[in-house]
């Protein structure tokens, strides 16, 4: 089990990702008002219920990585994949771990701002990836073009957590950055073998084919994984706090469901009507193509 300090909403919190013994869980309670089970299983989302205000499924493909790297890359969609891998490895790129990292926020920070799919990235949310994260930046003739934010948990899984790419106005660069990304999960699939880490979580997937998020879903299956589905719990100690986030969460999620009215023009982005987490993972998956 990995633990990492984050916010919920006003509250401080943490975030226990894939823990295995609910016990644990529930000790965080004691050392902040709200704790999120990140990607535990039914049994240990079950036992956790007494203090749990919010609970969802989070489906997400792995990437066995104890298999040979023969049997790895042949998992690997031809076409799309592992053409695109070898495109990018004509181009001589460059990998860098934990380095330049300034690089690697700038390149997230001008992806979020374009694709805006979530909160820009703050100093101390970039302080908290950086202490426990792995980031890995893919370079083109000296030019940063692909960031990846992966959580180790070795040698159990690596979790990929934030992917960010250049900008793709550019035309002659548009094909460079997208084999470049493939390349670059490709890079960290075998670094991470080598290490004895077991399997590769690319970070979230959908099923609803209508959702714009299923086109990432769409470019996760390219890399051979099983499609599984985790829980992810909220839970607060304190009857009244956990009353209160419980209805906070049902509102939330009656206004979600809700049908989108019909406009004329694109209105600006209303605040979230329940309190929201901010910490490593945004609440869906978002990933560069």
């Amino acid at each position: 089990m990995i633990v990492v300090e984050n916010r919920f909403s006003v509250f401080n919190a943490l975030q226990a990702w894939y823990p295995d013994d609910p016990h644990e869980v529930e000790a965080l309670l004691v050392r902040t008002p709200v704790v999120s089970a990140m990607q535990c299983d039914d049994q240990v989302a079950d036992a956790l219920e007494r203090f749990t205000f919010r609970r969802r499924p989070f489906h997400t493909s792995l990437v066995d990585l104890t298999v040979d790297e023969d049997t790895l890359w042949g998992r690997l969609e031809k076409k799309t994949c592992r053409y695109q891998i070898n495109k990018a490895r004509k181009l001589s790129p460059e990998a860098l771990l934990n380095q330049q990292l300034d690089d690697a926020r700038r390149l997230i920070t001008d992806f979020i701002g374009r694709h805006r799919f979530r909160a820009p990235l703050g100093d101390q949310e970039w302080e908290r990836i950086i202490a426990c994260c792995d980031v890995f930046i893919a370079k083109h003739d000296g030019k940063p073009m692909v960031a990846h934010v992966i959580l180790p948990d070795v040698p159990f899984r690596v979790r990929a957590l934030m992917s960010a790419t250049a900008d793709r106005a550019d035309s002659a660069e548009r094909g460079v950055v997208g084999a470049l990304n493939r390349w670059l999960h490709w890079h960290e699939f075998c670094h991470y073998r080598s290490q004895g880490v077991a399997c590769y979580d690319l970070g979230g997937i959908v099923h609803d084919e209508s959702l714009p998020e299923h086109s990432i879903t769409q470019f996760k299956s390219l890399f051979g994984g099983r499609n599984v589905t985790h829980q992810v719990v909220h839970l607060a100690r304190n009857p009244l706090l956990r009353t209160a986030l419980r209805a906070a969460s049902a509102n939330r999620s009656r206004s979600q469901a809700a049908p989108a009215p019909t406009v004329s023009a694109p209105s600006a982005p209303s605040a979230p009507s329940a309190p929201s987490a901010t910490g490593l993972a945004s609440a869906e998956p978002a990933h560069a193509l």
